[in-house]
């Protein structure tokens, strides 16, 4: 039985789930917890190169949007057991830039807390 959600958001199967960010924490340790967990969710992304034209993009991730609402694809993976879930572009960069922006010194803390031993 799930007791705790760890990501940014609860997951569509696990909706009466807390996740972990709604918990009381300070800001700065709620940026520490967004920056670990932030790789974790964007660590299956499809990008492509810096420079390619604007109706490229729109055709790939219209694509990409799509071919998940495919209902021959969701029931192969439901049959698999593989949880499909479509991160909009949008959030992607809104991930990637919040932690670009993450203080150095709570990257620093990230980092001492992360070093095994």
């Amino acid at each position: 039985i799930p007791i705790l959600q760890i990501g940014f958001g609860r997951h569509p199967d696990l909706p009466k789930v807390p996740n972990i960010l709604e918990f009381p924490m300070s800001q700065d340790d709620k940026k520490m917890l967004r920056l670990v967990m932030a790789p974790g969710s964007i660590a299956k992304i499809f990008a492509a190169p810096p420079g390619t034209p604007p109706e490229i993009l729109k055709v790939l991730r219209r694509g990409f949007a799509d071919t998940l609402k495919d209902p021959k694809l969701r029931a192969e993976a439901k049959k698999l057991k593989i949880s499909l879930v479509y991160t909009p572009p949008e959030k992607i960069t809104q991930i990637i830039k919040e932690m670009i922006s993450t203080p150095t010194e709570l990257k620093k803390k990230v980092a001492k807390i992360a070093r095994p031993g």
